[in-house]
This record gives structure tokens, C-alpha cells and sequence, in this order.
């Protein structure tokens, strides 16, 4: 088993709502933030409310200390992902559609933005955005195909890579999750999210694991041996028990990976990257 040390966001501290969950962990300026989701709950129609999102910035203990609530355009909006680069993008999705944001220096949204691609699906929650120098990137699909966009000026998409793939992974469909982040000319790491319905269980399982990638062609090159993350078995569900990965960090030789738990809370594990890359844990992916 990976050792790891993981942190429960203190939802006290965060901007109130009934759940907060599904938290993308971001580093700009020497500073960690964390922009998440804020889930209301309808008690007299007993079903969810409005969801939104909202940035936290972090201390040194991984904790809020400031909160700021994002005025999106949509309205409703989930599962937030922050891309820094030259630009600081945010992706998220609403209606099981991708939208994108341009970020400020004080982390408001500026530009909205329209991403056009023709081979749109009609559910695509999940796109995993990365860049590289001016370049916009984001991989589109994982199963049945590795699908790879590069964004004009005009953020029109070109498929730069488009081939099956075969995954030595039984633990369910490969979703998205995090970013892409790139460690060296290389090399760049992701983490995913898959579910599956465990034996004698009538609900679902979400479990996160680990992708690397090819830095230069966009390829996949290997795959964990096992899930990296688990939902915590000892805390009671009704529903689904999850795991949900938005957002990781390469903090020296560790990774904070940020994650929605149960669709309650949020919390930041601290892998070792020695553990996650050793090859007991890593075996390759076929083409």
C-alpha cells in the first residue's frame, strides 16, 4: 500500500453550504489555493440544490483562510479544474458540458470562453486541460480512444492524437481527473477517476489512480497497479462511496492530490512520488 498522509479541508472554514466537494488544489504565486464546489440541498423537495463554485486560498497547514465565491456565467456549476500556466484557465462543467474561464491575478474570472470541436459528445464532464508555453491542450477521452486537443488563438480544436488504447486497469471505465503535470521535458503525470459496482454491492465504487504520459507525443505510457486512492471504508454512505480527483500538485517529492470524498467533503493526500512510480506500481499500457 502507498503510505500517505491526508488532510480534511475544515468545511467550517470554508463559505457555507450544505456539502463541499470535488476541490481542484492549484499553486500561483508561491500561494496553494483551492477552488471548489458548494452544494445546496432543497430540504422541502428533498433533492439537491444550486451548485457553485468558490476559491479558497490555502495556509501552510492546507486549511482556508480566505474564500471568494466565483460569479460563473452559467450558474449551477460543477467540478472545477485550474489550469496555471502563461494563463490561468478554469474549466468546469455544467449540464455535462465543458466550459472554460480565463482567471485574474485576484483569481475572479475575466474571459469566458467558447471551446469548439467538432467530435463533442453529448455528456463530457470530464476533459483533462493542460498547457505547454503559449499552447492550450486538453486530452478529450481516455476509453475506448486516447484523444489528444491543441486550441487555436481562436480556441477552435485540432486533434493532435487520436488511437485506441488498451489500459491494464480492472477496477472500471478510465474517467477523467486532474491535469496533466508536467515534471521534466518528458514527462507528465495525471490522476483519474474510474467507477465499478464491487461484488455483492448495489452501488458503485469510484476509485482514483495514476497515468503517465509521454511529454512529447501526448501518449500514455503507464498506468498504476492499483487504484492510489480509495474511499475511507469506516465512514457510513448511503449512496455511492467516491473518491473524485480535480486537482494535484508536485510539492519537491511529494504530490498533493485533491479530491471530493462521499460528495461531502474534501480532502489532500500526500503521496510519495518515489512509492507512486516504483515499479510495483507502475506497469505499462499498450497500444
Amino acid at each position: 500500500m502507498l503510505s500517505r498522509v491526508t488532510t480534511e479541508i475544515d468545511s467550517r472554514r470554508l463559505l457555507p453550504a450544505d456539502w463541499h466537494f470535488n476541490a481542484a488544489i492549484f499553486e500561483r504565486d508561491h500561494q496553494f489555493h483551492l477552488c471548489y464546489r458548494l452544494q445546496s440541498f432543497d430540504h422541502e423537495l428533498q433533492k439537491d440544490g444550486i451548485s457553485r463554485l468558490a476559491i479558497a486560498s490555502l495556509d501552510d497547514e492546507l486549511q482556508p483562510i480566505r474564500n471568494h465565491l466565483l460569479e460563473t456565467p452559467t450558474g449551477n456549476d460543477e467540478d472545477p479544474r485550474v489550469i496555471v500556466g502563461r494563463t490561468t484557465y478554469l474549466a468546469y462543467n455544467h449540464n455535462y458540458t465543458q466550459h472554460l474561464t480565463v482567471l485574474d491575478e485576484g483569481l475572479q474570472i475575466k474571459d469566458v470562453i467558447t471551446p469548439q470541436y467538432a467530435g463533442r459528445k453529448t455528456i463530457e464532464k470530464n476533459w483533462m486541460w493542460f498547457q505547454q508555453g503559449d499552447d492550450l491542450f486538453c486530452i478529450y477521452s481516455i476509453v475506448p480512444r486516447w484523444i489528444v486537443l491543441k486550441w487555436n488563438t481562436k480556441f477552435e480544436a485540432e486533434e493532435i492524437v487520436n488511437e485506441e488504447v488498451r489500459f491494464d486497469w480492472p477496477w472500471g471505465e478510465l474517467r477523467g481527473g486532474t491535469s496533466p503535470i508536467q515534471t521534466s521535458p518528458t514527462e507528465m503525470h495525471m490522476f483519474m477517476h474510474s467507477v465499478f459496482d464491487p461484488p455483492g454491492s448495489k452501488k458503485h465504487l469510484y476509485v482514483a489512480g495514476y497515468i503517465g504520459i509521454d511529454a512529447r507525443t501526448f501518449m500514455p505510457t503507464s498506468i498504476g497497479r492499483y487504484p492510489c486512492m480509495v474511499p475511507d471504508p469506516t465512514e457510513p454512505r448511503v449512496g455511492s462511496k467516491v473518491v473524485f480527483p480535480c486537482g494535484a500538485v508536485k510539492v519537491e517529492d511529494d504530490w498533493l492530490i485533491s479530491y471530493g470524498h462521499h460528495d461531502t467533503t474534501i480532502r489532500i493526500d500526500r503521496l510519495k512520488n518515489e512509492e507512486l512510480l516504483h515499479d510495483m506500481h507502475i506497469r505499462p499500457v499498450s497500444g
